[in-house]
């Protein structure tokens, strides 16, 4: 039952198009709250508020389609980054529905450079939990921001791709991107 002091989380959203398929970004009043791949096929209204609840099943949600200042920053930040391959900016994060231990794999992993990668291995030791490399991957896995929590950057150990929510194919898409624009980036500037 509820009461008048249960908490609604109001969440507005936007779909982008982007070339390797629809996006989905939310924003809370924290900040930016959810980046959902939704495929190829354009999206109803349903899939996003579908996939919102999903991100947030333990919440009572309140969830519009509306364009804000920071949604349309991160629209645009996102589809630069996946046309051009432009670093995506530092916005405004709301990941406080992660626990204390996916929260320190989180800040872990937004400092990986852009264009390069660690191992699973070494978040765990960037966090001084080095056994913890095997639940630092089911950290990634719950990351609700994937490109703004750069969780595509991290690997197996040996290189191996590991996982990544939009499948290994856009994983694999991600890095190149990275690679090649870092790459001339380092070879423009030397």
């Amino acid at each position: 039952m509820k009461t008048m002091t249960d908490k609604i989380k109001m969440v507005v959203f936007c779909i982008v198009s982007t070339r390797i398929g629809w996006i989905l970004i939310a924003e809370s009043t924290e900040g930016i709250c959810l980046l959902e791949f939704l495929g190829k096929e354009q999206p109803d209204g349903t899939a996003a508020l579908d996939a919102i609840r999903r991100a947030f099943p333990k919440i009572d949600l309140a969830a519009t389609a509306r364009m804000t200042p920071l949604l349309e920053k991160a629209a645009r930040a996102v589809y630069d980054y996946l046309k051009e391959g432009a670093p995506l900016p530092d916005l405004p994060l709301d990941l406080q529905n992660g626990t204390t231990f996916q929260q320190q794999v989180w800040t872990a992993l937004r400092r990986i450079p852009f264009g390069e990668t660690r191992s699973y291995g070494q978040i765990a030791r960037e966090i001084d939990n080095p056994e913890a490399a095997r639940a630092v991957g089911h950290a990634c896995g719950s990351n609700p921001v994937p490109l703004f929590v750069p969780c595509h950057r991290v690997l197996g150990s040996g290189g191996a791709l590991g996982g990544f929510s939009a499948g290994l194919h856009v994983k694999k898409a991600l890095l190149s991107l990275e690679r090649a624009h870092s790459q001339a980036d380092a070879e423009s500037s030397s």
